[in-house]
């Protein structure tokens, strides 16, 4: 799990300095900080669906929670 996860902070910083630099190019009329803050925020989305897809993807206590939610009854 620890190098899935290593894998995973590793490619978010290669992605998130690859696409700062390539947005700047493009479009040097926005601030370079606000690029990095639209990136940032990009990628902190994709890296909660990833971890959860696929770096804890086997925890038991994540099949227990599903089952217990799936359970739970339904109030009218």
């Amino acid at each position: 799990m620890f190098l899935k996860y290593a894998a995973l902070v590793l490619f978010n910083m290669a992605a998130s300095a690859a696409l700062v630099t390539i947005l700047h190019f493009l479009f040097r009329f926005i601030n370079e900080t606000i690029l990095k803050v639209l990136v940032d925020f990009g990628l902190f989305i994709g890296g909660f669906l990833i971890q959860r897809a696929w770096v804890f993807a086997g925890k038991q206590s994540d099949r227990q929670t599903k089952v217990l939610i799936k359970k739970a009854p339904v109030r009218k």
